[in-house]
């Protein structure tokens, strides 16, 4: 073996090189101590992949980042409608920025579309997303009560689904979110409750 001992191990999957054959896979860095870096080849360049990403599709990484705080980190602001209700992101994404790029690039991702998930209770997985407008995201929501394609509402009062026809919009309640059908609003006004 010579005079050094010769021993590698890769900083971020863990694989070791116990001689010169196992060496060849680290990267060979001129400015390091015995001329290799800690990092195996496969592992430095999924590093350089996300490094071209983030000069190429930043925003598509900021949007992954932002799923990322929404899930893990307690302390983000919309924590408890996300991580709070145990949504997650999948390993693949969570493990591999590539991935979720590459998936995004070949689901219509295209600049002022948001990621929505099909499932509000699902993770945020590939077969759980898609890219949608601002509109259609706000129309996937929780407490979304209005149903275009079969033309209903739910009353916030009875708690019915009815036609559209037959609701007023209650001005002042959470931004117009909230809908009253006649035949309550007529009973609230009735009782002096409007």
């Amino acid at each position: 073996m010579g005079k050094f001992s010769v021993y590698r191990k890769c900083i971020d999957c863990g694989l070791e090189a116990h001689n010169e054959d196992e060496l060849e896979s680290f990267m060979k860095i001129k400015h390091c101590k015995h001329g290799r870096f800690n990092l195996c080849k496969e592992c430095r360049n999924k590093r350089d992949r996300y490094r071209r990403m983030a000069k190429t599709r930043p925003y598509l990484l900021r949007k992954l980042q932002s799923m990322k705080q929404r899930c893990y980190d307690p302390n983000v602001h919309d924590y408890h409608n996300y991580g709070g209700r145990g949504i997650t992101i999948c390993k693949e994404w969570l493990e591999d920025t590539g991935a979720f790029v590459e998936w995004a690039l070949t689901n219509g991702f295209k600049r002022g579309l948001e990621i929505d998930r099909i499932d509000n209770d699902g993770a945020y997985s590939p077969d759980n997303c898609r890219w949608v407008t601002r509109h259609v995201q706000h129309m996937n929501r929780r407490d979304t009560t209005t149903d275009l394609e079969k033309g209903t509402r739910v009353c916030w009062r009875c708690k019915e689904e009815k036609p559209l026809e037959e609701f007023h919009r209650n001005k002042g309640r959470l931004a117009g979110r909230t809908y009253t059908c006649k035949e309550c609003k007529n009973e609230l006004k009735r009782l002096g409750q409007v």
